[in-house]
């Protein structure tokens, strides 16, 4: 869960580890902003849960503490209710919120728990979405093989459920880990199986800006230069385009 990033020059590689939330800070406090003003606690629960949900994963780039907090509010309420899929989902934007503090301990804490209510539950989407989690927090620790492990179990169920933006997220995850083991070749093919998958199924631009300059960081230690070059400009255009500022520092 973004993120926390790995040491420079590794640092757009893994930009996605932590599932699905970007760096768009200024864009972020303007949702928190909105999101505020509907959260009524005279709502029903479920509209409760809806706002609360969509709050802590808005102050992922803004305060994670606040992140965990709206994840335990909307986990409360789910308990309430019974609802399993989002029982799952609040432990594991609580893991993500020390994740993205470096706290790796707590964070495989909570992922391990959200993996079980997912897996107890049979919610195949969030038992992928801890999966990647847990294999990040392998990553981190330097436990390579295990994270290869939980990211292509992760892949299996993705792709069982065709959900082509964790497909993608796990690609990209297998190639960072090849590219962090100098396995460049290896990286490089994952980066590109990403960006073809992406040419079938076009609209997600922050993934394809992502794409872009993974495969550039490839190129470059293949010693492609010019392929190089031009997919850090490539991906320095939709990085503009969409505004994310840490993408665009790191094409530039």
């Amino acid at each position: 869960m973004r993120y926390a990033l790995k040491h420079l020059p590794n640092q757009g590689l893994l930009c996605l580890c932590l599932l699905f939330f970007g760096f768009f800070a200024k864009a972020q406090t303007s949702k928190v902003e909105e999101l505020l003003t509907k959260l009524n606690p005279n709502d029903p629960d479920t509209v409760q849960i809806g706002v609360l949900r969509k709050l802590s994963a808005a102050y992922t780039a803004v305060d994670p503490i606040k992140k965990f907090y709206y994840a335990n509010q909307y986990r409360l309420l789910a308990e309430k209710n019974n609802i399993d899929s989002n029982i799952a989902n609040a432990y594991l934007d609580m893991g993500i919120s020390y994740g993205v503090r470096s706290n790796l301990d707590s964070a495989l804490y909570y992922f391990k728990i959200g993996q079980q209510k997912a897996k107890t539950s049979g919610y195949q989407n969030g038992l992928a979405r801890s999966l990647v989690n847990i294999g990040f927090v392998h990553d981190r620790s330097d436990k390579k093989q295990l994270a290869v492990h939980c990211y292509e179990d992760a892949l299996k169920i993705f792709r069982a459920l065709d959900y082509k933006k964790g497909i993608n997220q796990c690609i990209t995850n297998l190639g960072a880990i090849y590219f962090d083991l100098k396995e460049y070749k290896s990286a490089d093919n994952y980066f590109q199986q990403v960006l073809d998958n992406l040419k079938q199924h076009p609209g997600d631009e922050l993934t394809m800006g992502n794409a872009l300059y993974s495969l550039g960081g490839s190129k470059r230690r293949l010693g492609e230069f010019g392929k190089s070059m031009d997919y850090y400009l490539k991906s320095l255009a939709i990085r503009e385009k969409i505004g994310d500022l840490n993408g665009i520092a790191l094409s530039n």
